[in-house]
Parts: structure tokens; C-alpha cells; sequence
């Protein structure tokens, strides 16, 4: 499954989404993450195969709590196959 959108992360750690900034990480500075539609106007914004949060409508970043569940990655987003969210 390839990202619906990529956005590169800026030096501030965020990016722009809608004409909006959104916080996502410092340390992603410079790399470019996935932003998968997984319904009506909601999205996974993800690093590789790694789940940073997600995005509802124009809302800002809902950050996955570390220990939390997370949703399977989706397929394809395996590290060998970072090329669609990152360009190492």
C-alpha cells in the first residue's frame, strides 16, 4: 500500500498539511513521511512502518502513546520498502 500523500519534515518538525503545520518530530528532520487515508477524512501518518499518529480532518497530530496498540502496518511498508516515505 503506497502513501496517499508524503511530506517532508521540516527543520521545526513539522509539516504541512491543508495549509497547516503540524508538529510530528524534531529528530524526523529532513525525512519524509507517509500519510495514508485509512477512511472519510482520517489518516495514518507514518515513518517506514513505524505509526506516529493521526490526523482527523484539519486537526492536528494525534500522537500514538508509546505501550498503546498500534494498527498493523500496512503491506508493503516493510524497512527494505522505506522508498515511499523515506529516502534512505
Amino acid at each position: 500500500m503506497n502513501a496517499t500523500h508524503v511530506r517532508t519534515v521540516r527543520i521545526s518538525g513539522s509539516i504541512r498539511w491543508r495549509g497547516r503545520e503540524l508538529f510530528v518530530s524534531e529528530v524526523l528532520n529532513g525525512e519524509r513521511v507517509g500519510i495514508f487515508e485509512i477512511a472519510d477524512d482520517e489518516y495514518e501518518v507514518r515513518f517506514g512502518p513505524i505509526l506516529l499518529g493521526y490526523i482527523r480532518g484539519k486537526n492536528k497530530l494525534i500522537r500514538v502513546k508509546p505501550g498503546k496498540r498500534r494498527r498493523p502496518a500496512p503491506k508493503n511498508s516493510h524497512p527494505a520498502d522505506r522508498s515511499q516515505t523515506s529516502p534512505r
